[in-house]
C-alpha cells in the first residue's frame, strides 16, 4: 500500500468516525438542557449562562416555538432572570407538565410566559435570593467561631463585627429577592405572591442553609398557585 492510498484511508476513516461522533453528541444533547421539539423548547437542570447562550445563538430554530416546559430546582439567580426576560419578549407561553417541579430560579422563568400553563399535580419551590461561596465564607470569618470541642464551628450572633456583616448580607438577598418578584409582577403575577412570602414563618437553621432573609422555603401547589395568577391555566389530563 502507497503512501496516498494510506492517506485516502486514514481520511475515509475520520469522516466516518467524525459523522458517527456528530451523530452520537446530536442524540446525547437532547438529554440535556436546553433543546427543541416540534414547537416547544425544553429547559431541564441547572439554570445557567448556557440556556441564555442557546436562546441568543438558536434563533431562528426559535421562530417555530411556542412553548417552554422546564423541570428545574433552580440555579444562577442573575441569569434566570435574563432568560426570562428573553423568552418574554419572545411571547413564549411555559409548561409545567405532570412530574416536573418549578423551584428557585426557574420560577421566574415559568413566570414569564404569556400563559402559564401547569399540570394540577405539580408544584413550585419559592424562595429568596441566596449568595455564593464568597458571602457564605464572609458569614462564616465574621459570624461562626470555634465550639468548645475545638473542631466543629458554630454559628455565635455575639461576636463581633457578625450583626454588620450579616446586615450587609440580608439586604443583598432582599434587594435580588424583590427584583425577582417585580420581574413576576410586571408579567402578570399577583403582587400578594410577594407579600405572603413574607409573611411566612421564620426558618430556625436559617443560618446553615445561608439563608439571611430568615424565612422558610415555600412549596406552593399548582392550585394555590393559580390563585397568585403565577399559573393561569390547570390542567388535569393523566
Amino acid at each position: 500500500m502507497n503512501r496516498s492510498q494510506i492517506t485516502l484511508g486514514a481520511i475515509l476513516f475520520l469522516m466516518t468516525f467524525f459523522s458517527l461522533s456528530t451523530a452520537a453528541q446530536f442524540d446525547i444533547r437532547k438529554t440535556y438542557s436546553p433543546h427543541i421539539e416540534g414547537e416547544t423548547l425544553y429547559i431541564r437542570g441547572k439554570i445557567d449562562s448556557h440556556i441564555y447562550d442557546f436562546l441568543s445563538y438558536n434563533y431562528q430554530q426559535l421562530k417555530s416555538v411556542r412553548y417552554v416546559s422546564v423541570n428545574s430546582y433552580g440555579g444562577n439567580h442573575d441569569w434566570s432572570l435574563e432568560i426570562a426576560r428573553r423568552l418574554r419578549e419572545l411571547k413564549l407561553n411555559t409548561l409545567l407538565e405532570k412530574g416536573n417541579v418549578c423551584a428557585s430560579a426557574c420560577l421566574y422563568i415559568f413566570g414569564a410566559g404569556i400563559e402559564r400553563v401547569a399540570h394540577h399535580s405539580t408544584w413550585f419551590g419559592i424562595h429568596g435570593a441566596r449568595l455564593g461561596k464568597g458571602s457564605a465564607m464572609k458569614f462564616i470569618n465574621a459570624c461562626y467561631s470555634l465550639n468548645p470541642d475545638g473542631e466543629t464551628m458554630g454559628y455565635d450572633p455575639t461576636k463581633i463585627g457578625c450583626q454588620s456583616v450579616y446586615q450587609e448580607l440580608y439586604e443583598l438577598c432582599y434587594s435580588n429577592t424583590l427584583e425577582a418578584f417585580l420581574t413576576l409582577e410586571q408579567n402578570g403575577v399577583s403582587t400578594k405572591l410577594f407579600e405572603d412570602y413574607l409573611s411566612l414563618e421564620e426558618e430556625i437553621n436559617w443560618s446553615d442553609n445561608f439563608n439571611f432573609m430568615k424565612i422558610r422555603d415555600w412549596e406552593l401547589q399548582a392550585q394555590d398557585a393559580e390563585k397568585y395568577h403565577l399559573v393561569t391555566k390547570r390542567i388535569y389530563e393523566n
